[in-house]
């Protein structure tokens, strides 16, 4: 079939030995299908937005199907890049290692939405309760079980599920408006860097490296921040009492009741959308931790200011 052909003309094929359906369907394009469904030779109406007006042409039952359901695939597509990414992070000359690491993210993912489905069945039924766990702390929790595995042990000894305290974005940020949107972070152009990350790297003085990996971008106040826990036992930010088990979106946007509420300074800049105020009690408490004097010593007379990263450092 060609893509000429008018829009709705379906071609079927039938494989008895395999009970598989082989479809060719023309919608802006020809698109082939393989489907097993049993009622795969039914026959529905699908609608396209032809200009200005939306048209009704005739599709096989699967392409309907398989519209109906895609956002699966996509979601999955997009928890394996933000939980993983193990496949699109390695590059090799044998391309056969890529895929390996590919299945290896969809293992993740599999065992992140199986634990999470038997945990709201057994919340349903009133069983013993299972806590929901976010995606990098399954795969925590299997990498330390891999770890703890003993050759030959009958009964490996089963690591314990440390699940930070439940606080969801929604409840804890200020507005419902902020919301974490992923972004692309392959660019060569993107210069971005999380906010809370870069103030303690200017403090400490240490290496900037994953600052630009696995960022979002908030929605409303454009600030680019990690939406999950950095696993740092350096770090003295996310150390402190009313900033433990938040991520650094969550503390980039607290309540006006919160303690850490003011630390950040909107400037709505694009390359510096967020500033920490060095006037609050929490940063000068920082500074403290990471032995620095309270205030930035200011510059004689004659002579130009230097930037924080430069008296810090």
């Amino acid at each position: 079939m060609k893509k000429t052909d008018p829009r709705g003309t379906y071609k079927r094929a039938y494989d008895k030995e395999n009970n598989l359906v082989c479809i060719q369907w023309v919608d802006s394009k020809v698109v082939n299908f393989v489907s097993s469904l049993t009622n795969a030779w039914a026959v529905g109406k699908v609608r396209r937005q032809v200009g200005s007006e939306k048209k009704t042409y005739p599709a096989p039952e699967p392409v309907i199907v398989y519209q109906r359901n895609m956002f699966g695939v996509d979601k999955g597509d997009q928890l394996r890049a933000r939980g993983g990414g193990f496949g699109s992070k390695a590059h090799f000359k044998k391309w056969y290692k890529k895929i390996l690491l590919g299945l290896f993210d969809v293992f993740l993912l599999n065992a992140y939405v199986l634990y999470n489905a038997v945990a709201d069945i057994r919340r349903q039924r009133g069983e013993r309760r299972m806590q929901n766990l976010l995606h990098q702390e399954v795969a925590t929790y299997i990498a330390q079980c891999m770890l703890d595995y003993q050759d030959g042990r009958a009964d490996p000894p089963t690591p314990e599920i440390l699940v930070r305290e439940r606080k969801r974005i929604r409840d804890v940020i200020a507005d419902a408006k902020h919301k974490p949107l992923c972004q692309d972070n392959t660019k060569k152009k993107n210069k971005a860097k999380c906010a809370v990350c870069r103030l303690e790297s200017s403090l400490s003085g240490g290496s900037e490296a994953g600052l630009k990996r696995n960022l979002c971008r908030c929605s409303e106040c454009n600030v680019t921040v990690h939406n999950y826990i950095v696993d740092d036992p350096a770090r003295k930010l996310q150390a402190m009492e009313c900033f433990q088990g938040m991520t650094c979106f969550e503390i980039m946007h607290v309540p006006k009741d919160h303690e850490g509420y003011g630390l950040w300074g909107f400037t709505g800049k694009e390359n510096e959308p967020a500033i920490a105020q060095r006037t609050h009690p929490l940063y000068r408490k920082l500074r403290r931790l990471y032995g620095k004097p309270e205030t930035i010593p200011t510059a004689p007379k004659g002579k130009s200011c230097q930037t924080e990263d430069e008296n810090d450092k």
